[in-house]
């Protein structure tokens, strides 16, 4: 079993504050931080005068993870922000291998874009969607409660078919798609008539749905189930937000309640968020027995080493404690989507099977086990979200680009309503909870549902969060 080192310095203590904080996201436009900035000083020149794109590329040398690098040194000592038509082409210029480090990580948004996301709060359609392998066909995989489409009465599993009258299956690209739901520019109003399938094959629609700004419940499922006279626990968590501390510790509570020792943690779709709020809800999960030791180690570029430092496992956010679990046996439920906090959660308790045992079920994660950090500029219009930061969990494992690999593959069964034990991802992880071993038909698709549909992650980054 590891044995923990003494903690030098508290992830609270970890970044400076003032100008900057920490994100776990995914690709850009993801669950945002716990929001620690604060605007520049109003004598800082406006983005109008040309001096954003500098500015990117001074946050850049002085943050980025990979300034270690040769190459990275001469893109800057070669790069000319006046050739860039914008901030974001000066971003994407500036990126390490995007094909397999920085795939989208390092971006911009503004201050009230992560406002709104980190209150829980979405300015969408209230969907979000699996593409086929072939670009061709569009799943629905959830639909938020109380956003436009849950309302309109679309559920998982229906196939997306045409907007506006035009079929899905004649768009070239996913841009192209996406831009005929009206991205990147939507606003609240913004309509569109969609028409689907269901997954029996029926004609559903066409509905006029709207966009409009509503509350995301950060964890809409978490229950107990009666599995072969076991009582297990399900959770299922769509990001780290702030809101999702107290809703977790809630079903923490209730779970304690029932002496629940075994649970499934559903990240199949989460990807990521802060930091803080990852640590708070590790902390509870982790419980005593894991209580002061090692979660995580955080490393910064050579310029930045004091900041580098260790994270403990410790049920507290914001200086309250929260509810610790006894649990003994965690199941992760994973897909291509999962990235980032999702991903240090579960690695983060991997090294203490002693304590805990953990295993991962579905397909395997997307690997980003890098985090990002935030400077406002453009007199606080703007905000970079910067690669900065590394991790490994306590037995030094990181670097984990490729994703994190599972214990039992397992498909999405979009077919079946999320939280059902019969879809088939859930059934897998019910399996290993009770039998100790990984059931194969999950694997097998249904009959009538056509080619099974793979994440779509890239620079298209609305397909991988909510629509």
């Amino acid at each position: 079993m590891h044995r923990p080192h003494q903690s030098s310095l508290a992830p609270s203590h970890l970044i400076a504050v003032g100008l900057i904080s920490m994100a776990l996201t995914g690709c850009g436009g993801g669950s945002g931080a716990q929001n620690n900035t604060s605007k520049p000083p109003s004598s800082e020149p406006s983005c109008a005068q040309g001096r954003g794109k500098d500015r990117v590329l001074e946050i850049f040398e002085q943050d980025y993870l990979w300034n270690d690098e040769s190459l990275q040194q001469e893109k800057y000592a070669e790069l000319q922000t006046r050739e860039y038509p914008n901030d974001e082409a000066v971003v994407a210029a500036l990126r390490w291998q995007p094909g397999q480090y920085d795939r989208g990580f390092s971006y911009i948004t503004s201050p009230e874009a992560e406002d709104r996301q980190n209150a829980g709060q979405a300015l969408s359609y209230g969907f979000s969607f699996l593409l086929t392998a072939d670009s061709r066909r569009l799943i629905v995989k959830e639909t938020i409660e109380g956003g436009p489409m849950h309302q309109a009465g679309v559920r998982r599993g229906w196939e997306l078919v045409a907007i506006d009258d035009v079929r899905v299956s004649s768009f070239s690209d996913p841009g192209s798609l996406t831009a005929a739901l009206g991205y990147p520019n939507i606003r609240e109003g913004t309509t569109r008539a969609l028409s689907f399938r269901d997954p029996q094959g029926n004609a559903q629609g066409p509905f006029s749905v709207a966009v409009a700004n509503f509350a995301v419940n950060p964890l809409p499922d978490s229950e107990i189930l009666s599995i072969r006279g076991e009582s297990i626990g399900y959770m299922r968590l769509r990001s780290f937000v702030p809101p999702a501390v107290n809703a977790f510790a809630a079903a923490i509570e209730r779970f304690n309640r029932s002496a629940v020792r075994k649970i499934v943690i559903d990240l199949r779709y989460n990807g990521g968020g802060s930091l803080a709020v990852a640590e708070a809800l590790a902390g509870m999960v982790a419980g005593s027995r894991l209580r002061g030791k090692i979660m995580y180690y955080i490393r910064f570029n050579e310029q930045n080493q004091e900041r580098n430092g260790i994270g403990e496992f410790r049920a507290r956010y914001r200086d309250e404690s929260l509810v610790e679990g006894s649990f003994t046996d965690i199941v992760f439920l994973t897909t291509q989507q999962t990235a980032s906090a999702s991903e240090l959660l579960l690695h983060s308790l991997k090294p203490y099977p002693e304590d805990i045992r953990v295993a991962v079920v579905g397909t395997p994660t997307y690997g980003k086990p890098v985090g990002q950090i935030a400077q406002d500029y453009c007199d606080g219009e703007r905000r970079l979200r910067t690669v900065a930061l590394s991790l490994e969990n306590a037995d030094r494992d990181g670097g984990y680009f490729s994703g994190i690999p599972v214990n039992c593959r397992a498909r999405d069964g979009w077919e079946t309503p999320l939280g059902n034990p019969d879809e088939a991802s859930l059934a897998t992880a019910l399996a290993l909870l009770t039998t100790r071993s990984c059931p194969t038909e999950t694997l097998a698709a249904p009959a009538s549902a056509g080619p099974l549909p793979q994440n779509y992650l890239g620079e298209h980054k609305r397909l991988d969060g909510i629509l």
